[in-house]
């Protein structure tokens, strides 16, 4: 670690203070804190940022580490840190008259520390907290974050592999590693236990699409239902290919009618875009744009929650799954169906991409392969050729 430099800490100065580069063999500046001598803030080459408290008592030196920042403020890492001086001025050991790091559960950990942090730095923040209520916090949460083993973690994710698709176990491995590597940035911990658990197998990624009777089945069901916010939706996704968490939150401000074009602001890959309205959704878009509630800015509203807008399309996609007897579909398989039809149609793969957004053509090129019809098309004019050749 680098030699720490005395600073008056306020949300001004902290807010332009730098990690060390990537390059740099520390791996964390430090700051001691002008109005409280024995408090300093650590920063890390992740960005994050953490209080310590350092003291000396007799011959032994106590490092200890609290709260992130901004987590916990300015000013109760001051009060914090001043009730450790009291002790150590007492003779007293804080580490161990206090409920230290020994003691720090594994919920505690994620309620006070790790769930703010996701929030603020995870795109998709709302699954990574699904997963840590779902089945971390609830197998691992009582346990102190020291007492957790390797082996333990290991078990857990084998279990997993026997309840859930290799893939999401190996999710839920990855975010109890991302959660000790926090862990062990604050000093709580010294070790990883998810580090070295081998990961499951990965299936193939999913190739299901709405086959030509079953997208008019489909469509048929949607259609008799296009009055409720939810199917108008689901029309929209199946007509223009988005995914559904950039459409949930949809404003009426990022529509626009004239020009045709939805704006995205969160989008998976990070980066806001524009999407190209076609005629078959421009229609359902002006109707309910005539129709909409005006005290309300969503364009698929909710009374349910307190967002104001959609935040779960599972029912009524189960709904018209049933009635059009379509089974093992998803409502990720639309973009899907969206995708297979461009490209049977002769599409350039490229310009699909732009459409879903993609920021590679590799994920692209996961919905090219199951255009079997195009191919088929294309396979017959050599056949044509041959043919040709033989006949002349």
């Amino acid at each position: 670690m680098r030699k720490s430099k005395t600073i008056k800490m306020t949300v001004r100065s902290l807010s332009k203070l730098q990690p060390p580069p990537k390059n740099a063999s520390s791996p964390s500046n430090e700051w001691t804190c002008a109005q409280q001598a024995n408090l300093a803030l650590a920063h890390y080459k992740s960005g994050a940022m953490a209080w310590r408290f350092k003291a000396k008592l007799g011959d032994e030196r106590i490092n200890m580490t609290r709260g992130r920042y901004p987590t916990w403020g300015i000013d109760e890492a001051i009060e914090w840190a001043r009730e450790m001086r009291r002790l150590v001025d007492q003779g007293i050991d804080p580490r161990y008259h206090t409920n230290g790091n020994d003691d720090v559960t594994l919920r505690d950990f994620v309620t006070k520390s790790f769930k703010p942090h996701v929030k603020k730095h995870y795109k998709s923040w709302k699954n990574a907290v699904g997963m840590l209520n779902k089945r971390i916090v609830k197998h691992f949460g009582d346990r102190k974050l020291k007492a957790i083993a390797k082996k333990e973690v290991g078990a857990f994710h084998r279990a997993l592999t026997e309840e859930i698709s290799g893939t999401t176990a190996n999710r839920y491995l990855a975010l109890l590693s991302s959660l000790y590597k926090m862990a062990i940035e604050e000093e709580l911990v010294e070790i990883n236990p998810a580090r070295g658990v081998k990961k499951a197998p990965e299936n193939k990624s999913r190739d299901r699409y709405l086959h030509a009777d079953e997208f008019e089945r489909f469509i048929k069901v949607l259609e008799a239902n296009l009055h409720k916010p939810s199917y108008q939706l689901i029309f929209i996704l199946i007509a223009l290919g988005p995914r559904s968490g950039e459409l949930k939150d949809l404003r009426w401000s990022d529509v626009n009618l004239s020009d045709a074009t939805l704006y995205l602001h969160d989008t998976k890959n990070g980066e806001s875009r524009y999407v190209a309205v076609n005629s078959v959704a421009l229609d359902l878009l002006t109707n309910m744009h005539k129709k909409r509630r005006r005290s309300s800015p969503w364009v698929f509203p909710s009374k349910k929650g307190q967002s104001g807008h959609l935040v779960d399309i599972r029912h009524p996609f189960k709904a018209i799954c049933e009635a059009a007897k379509i089974k093992n579909i998803r409502p990720h398989d639309l973009r899907r169906s969206h995708a297979t039809q461009l490209l049977n149609a002769g599409v350039d793969v490229m310009i699909v991409k732009e459409i879903l957004g993609h920021k590679s053509l590799r994920s692209t090129q996961v919905y090219a392969r199951v255009t079997t019809s195009s191919m088929a098309k294309s396979s017959e004019i050599a056949s044509a050729k041959i043919r040709e050749a033989m006949n002349g």
